[in-house]
């Protein structure tokens, strides 16, 4: 992974193998060419539904302050972790600056 993850990274989400579906606060997704499903609690769904459109970290993690009693830097961090997850199994990519 070439990027490293900051503020100011934009996350965008890849469209060619993911197909979403939001059940109550989760969120399923599933890699239609590997057949593989991943699952997020509510706060990743959160996340999954901010980045839908090309999104800087900051953005993600502003609103995450807002709706939890967290603190910054530990949000940042946890933030970052599932952005990392999500970059593996190739359901975003990291860029430096917007598209």
């Amino acid at each position: 992974m070439s990027n490293s993850i900051s503020r100011d990274s934009v996350i965008v989400v890849t469209d060619q193998h993911v197909a979403s579906d939001f059940l109550d606060d989760e969120v399923v997704l599933l890699d239609v060419h590997k057949g593989t499903y991943y699952g997020f609690d509510p706060i990743g769904a959160q996340v999954w539904k901010l980045i839908q459109a090309p999104t800087p970290v900051a953005k993600v993690v502003g609103a995450l302050l807002e709706a939890y009693d967290v603190e910054e830097q530990q949000c940042f961090d946890d933030v970052s972790e599932l952005l990392e997850k999500m970059r593996t199994h190739d359901l975003i990519e990291i860029r430096d600056e917007a598209p």
